[in-house]
């Protein structure tokens, strides 16, 4: 009995997609002409081997491809050239081409541009006309990168222009997150000189309610309380604003500590937060000038409902 003749199916990839083959043409390029085509890209226009849709633009349809697993090796080859590249752009060129490399930096995580973009953030965009914008640009990315030994003071720094504030915050946030409760007197402090409460309350949610536990936020509030005094009122109606009610303990004698009772908006578990403080002048002062302005306020509604 003759044999069937078996139909051979045709090889899997046989078709491949536009994208793979994008790639390809990447993964064919050594080291230095990857490079010479990545500067030709980003000052020039030059996309060849890639064809970038008329669309789209470069930076987010490259970053778009390297999110494949077959990229590995040119995201790899692409973190050790982005510091020269870094490095090469100058005042004189279109402000377009660094928030491009800022974008790459931050997705291909090229930690090894930190200490460029340090260097952009702090002195070389001075006296640009796009100073501003492009050094937000530039913190933005190294919050991405995350914040380091060598990246916090420049964050510190800038944590006091409401400009960057939210910015620096969230990066010192991530890293440290007692520091961070150390500085969000600074943080109100910047944020309200412009009247920015809806951005800071911003920041608060996003911090406070997104990223601590619940076992974490008793000592976060602690942290902040015991901080500097002289915020303590604005800090008080912040939590406030947000849902965070902290109340004065009205059970402790003249020998006990003072303390914060609060309630978990979301657990439910009641917390009571001592000062460690032993110098409670400027706390006192504080609570009683807020008890003061809630009480008026609490008045000033019940007025108006009983009208």
């Amino acid at each position: 009995m003759a044999k069937k003749k078996r139909t051979q199916r045709p090889p899997e990839g046989g078709k491949r997609s536009p994208r793979r083959d994008l790639l390809a043409r990447l993964l064919d390029l050594d080291s230095n002409s990857l490079r010479e085509w990545l500067q030709g890209a980003l000052w020039n226009g030059a996309y060849s081997p890639l064809s970038v849709p008329p669309n789209s633009s470069f930076a987010p349809f490259l970053t778009d491809l390297l999110s494949s697993p077959k990229a590995t090796s040119v995201r790899f080859e692409l973190g050790k050239i982005l510091p020269n590249i870094v490095r090469s752009w100058n005042l004189n060129d279109p402000p377009e081409i660094l928030e491009d490399i800022l974008l790459l930096c931050g997705v291909l995580r090229a930690l090894d541009t930190e200490r460029h973009i340090l260097l952009l953030a702090s002195e070389r965009l001075r006296r640009h006309p796009e100073e501003e914008r492009l050094r937000r640009e530039c913190l933005r990315a190294l919050s991405g990168l995350g914040c380091s030994e060598v990246s916090k003071s420049v964050f510190e720094h800038f944590l006091h222009e409401p400009g960057y504030s939210a910015i620096c915050y969230r990066a010192l946030y991530r890293y440290d997150k007692a520091l961070a409760a150390t500085l969000l007197p600074d943080l109100i402090e910047a944020l309200s000189t412009v009247d920015r409460s809806p951005a800071l309350d911003m920041v608060f949610k996003l911090m406070f309610f997104r990223t601590l536990l619940h076992s974490q936020r008793k000592n976060f509030l602690g942290r902040i309380l015991n901080g500097d005094s002289s915020e303590l009122e604005r800090i008080l109606q912040l939590l406030e604003r947000n849902g965070v009610q902290l109340i004065l303990d009205s059970s402790f004698r003249s020998d006990d500590p003072v303390a914060f009772v609060w309630t978990d908006p979301e657990s439910g578990d009641r917390k009571r937060i001592p000062f460690k403080s032993k110098d409670l002048s400027d706390y006192a002062a504080a609570i009683l000038l807020y008890a003061a302005d809630y009480e008026q306020s609490m008045e000033g509604a019940d007025a108006t409902l009983t009208n």
